[in-house]
Order: C-alpha cells, then sequence, then structure tokens
C-alpha cells in the first residue's frame, strides 16, 4: 500500500471539513483498504461504471466516499497537476470540482491498483433516480436512454435529451449561475 501526497490530501481533506477520524471511520484498515489487502471487496459496494477506460467505482458503505481505479497515465496525470488542483480548491473552496481526498497505490500478489478516494456529491437520504457523466462534450457521450438505470450515469448527449427539470436549492444554484 502507498499513499501519495498524503500532506496535500490532508490540507484538502481539512479545508472542506473532513477530520482524519471520518475518513479513517469510512475508509481505514477495518474498512474498506485493509479488505484490499486481503483480496476482498468487503466494507465497499460497486457502482456500474461507463467509463470507456475500464475503470471501476465503489461507494464505501455510509456513502461518503467513491473510490475510483485510475489506469496509470490518469494517475502521473493527477499528479502532475495535483499541485494546480490544490491551489485552486485553496483559493476557490466552493468550486464546483470534484473533490479528490486521496490517491493510492494497493499491490497485493502482484497485480496493483491505483485508486483514488472522491467526496460523494450523492451521498443524501433521498433514493437517486438518474445520474449523469457530464465532461462537456458531446463526443462518445452517450450511454442511450434504455441503457439508463439509477445505477447507471447517462453522459452528456444524454443530459441534453433529458425532458425533465432539474431541482437544485438556492444556494447551489446561485454557484451554478457564477
Amino acid at each position: 500500500f502507498h499513499d501519495f501526497a498524503p500532506l496535500v490530501f490532508y490540507d484538502l481533506k481539512q479545508l472542506h471539513g473532513v477530520s482524519v477520524e471520518e475518513y479513517l471511520f469510512s475508509l481505514g484498515p477495518e474498512k474498506v483498504l485493509g479488505n484490499f489487502f486481503l483480496g476482498t471487496l468487503e466494507g465497499i459496494c460497486e457502482v456500474v461504471s461507463t467509463a470507456r477506460s475500464g475503470s471501476f467505482f465503489f461507494k464505501t458503505l455510509d456513502q461518503r466516499y467513491i473510490l475510483k481505479t485510475i489506469p496509470s497515465m490518469e494517475d502521473e496525470l493527477l499528479r502532475l497537476a495535483l499541485h494546480s488542483y490544490h491551489t485552486f480548491l485553496r483559493n476557490n473552496p466552493d468550486s464546483l470540482l470534484c473533490r479528490i481526498f486521496g490517491s493510492h497505490r494497493v499491490s497485493h500478489k502482484g497485480h496493483r491498483a491505483n485508486v483514488i478516494v472522491m467526496e460523494n456529491l450523492f451521498s443524501a437520504q433521498l433514493p437517486i433516480h438518474v445520474q449523469f457523466d457530464l465532461k462537456g462534450s458531446t463526443v462518445a457521450r452517450k450511454v442511450g436512454a434504455k441503457n439508463m438505470s439509477p445505477d447507471r450515469a447517462g453522459k452528456d448527449v444524454d443530459f441534453l435529451a433529458y425532458q425533465k427539470t432539474l431541482r437544485v436549492g438556492k444556494e447551489t444554484k446561485a454557484k451554478l449561475m457564477e
């Protein structure tokens, strides 16, 4: 197990009100990360992925975090951009960018996986009926209505075709309109 840039990610967690205790309660050795060592997936539940990269997504059982396996190239890119990402979030704490709270490499029996830990923006108590993975492009960004479900995110083209109103609170609306 290797923990990348622990001080940077510690600062990002603190900046967004996540204590070390809370983080470890969701991901600690007796939960998710320990089970990776043992080669089991206890302590997490898989989220269906539409990623072409082959990445897998998992949620912690308390729904607070999403773990995403990432290819080596994406891991390298994260490390190259980490200083700028950290600076941007320090200067823009209300940014709508996804919050990454950890970058780890897990090795087991000759296999290794790069894993990032992100805040789960969908940890609400209400059921999620539809979700979208938006990138800001329409090139190869369609799942199709027949293939969408609460567990499978639509993409940009699907969002543009979505015929329902999205309701957000006043504060969120103000942030989105900035």
